[in-house]
């Protein structure tokens, strides 16, 4: 398995996505340096077990998406809604991030991508994109992934979600950006340059069709309560690895616990990126966060401390609760068996 040091020479900002076989990993990477010429000097991150990192470049000039935003619904029908849960829609405007509406369209290469609107934690950007292809039926046995970064903020990955019409010449999918130390109000350019689809083999996946071009949304950042954030005691460690626990930070979406420095050794990342963490909530019940089979953990690591949660090198393993949870809600987070309380 490539781990963040094996690509920490590279010098690029991944995506990461859910891809396993070495060679299309190589492949993919390769070529999006080539059409790139990818140079960056921001902190490199940690490819997590069984997915691969891909790279992307930073602050490109492309051509903007056309139509203008308009303050619209963000999609909390069909299969978008879907991906949020039953009731998200009110429960996401109670903790104040309603998100927006967009229906942005740009189009490249006989695919037109059409962002659908932006909900923002007030850490992560989730991004609803139906990709359409103008002389193609998207085909229900591969997986399709967009891959593109905003200046000044992290590559954007995509997750598939289940097609509600197979014989549109469309594909739904949620991506996320995130890394940006982004604001409300704030006006951002998501270039897309690389879309592609694998297949699933016996030993991993393959690349089985792709397509390079430009695509490029310029809208705001819309409302998110500010991301709580606590300090863990000095001294406090995780029980199985001895690491010390240098922070937990809470959204209405995700539970990020940061450790103090990045691990050389990739057991104890995988250890702690495969850590049980328990949410204990004030009405006395418990919430158990996923797993990276699930799609909803992720986890990466920096030595930059201008990047860096707490001003030095770091690892940080980061779970979608799967549901929206208000941080006021949560009284405690369990790491491996140790109880943080939440202040």
């Amino acid at each position: 398995m490539k781990t963040w040091f094996d690509w920490m020479d590279d010098c690029y900002v991944p995506a990461v996505m859910k891809i396993s076989d070495a060679q299309t990993t190589q492949r993919i990477k390769a070529r999006v340096q080539e059409r790139l010429a990818v140079q960056t000097h921001r902190a490199k991150r940690f490819s997590f077990r069984r997915v691969a990192v891909l790279a992307a470049a930073a602050a490109l000039a492309v051509c903007i998406g056309v139509g203008a935003m308009a303050a619209s619904v963000f999609p909390w029908d069909g299969v978008f809604g879907t991906f949020f849960g039953a009731g998200a829609q009110s429960q996401a405007a109670s903790l104040g991030m309603p998100g927006e509406g967009l229906a942005l369209s740009a189009s490249n290469g006989g695919c037109t991508l059409t962002l659908e609107g932006v909900l923002f934690d007030g850490e992560q950007m989730y991004l609803p994109l139906t990709l359409t292809m103008e002389d193609e039926t998207p085909d229900p046995t591969l997986s399709y992934y967009a891959m593109g970064q905003t200046a000044g903020g992290e590559s954007g990955a995509s997750r598939v979600l289940e097609d509600e019409n197979l014989s549109d010449h469309s594909v739904k999918l949620m991506c996320t950006l995130q890394g940006g130390n982004w604001q409300s109000g704030d006006t951002i350019t998501w270039n897309i340059q690389y879309l592609y689809a694998t297949r699933p083999m016996e030993n991993g996946t393959e690349v089985a069709w792709e397509k390079e071009g430009n695509w490029s949304f310029t809208f705001k950042v819309p409302q998110a309560e500010q991301v709580q954030a606590q300090m863990v005691s000095a001294g406090t460690s995780e029980p199985v690895t001895g690491v010390l626990i240098a922070q937990i930070r809470l959204t209405p979406m995700r539970v990020t616990v940061v450790f103090d420095g990045l691990p050389e050794e990739a057991g104890v990342r995988d250890t702690l990126s495969e850590a049980q963490i328990i949410l204990t909530l004030s009405d006395g019940s418990t919430c158990t966060m996923g797993t990276f089979e699930e799609e909803v953990r992720a986890a990466q690591g920096s030595i930059d401390e201008k990047t860096s949660p707490i001003d030095g090198a770091y690892y940080e393993v980061s779970c979608e609760y799967g549901e929206f949870i208000a941080p006021d809600e949560v009284e405690a987070v369990s790491i491996n068996g140790l109880q943080i309380p939440i202040e």
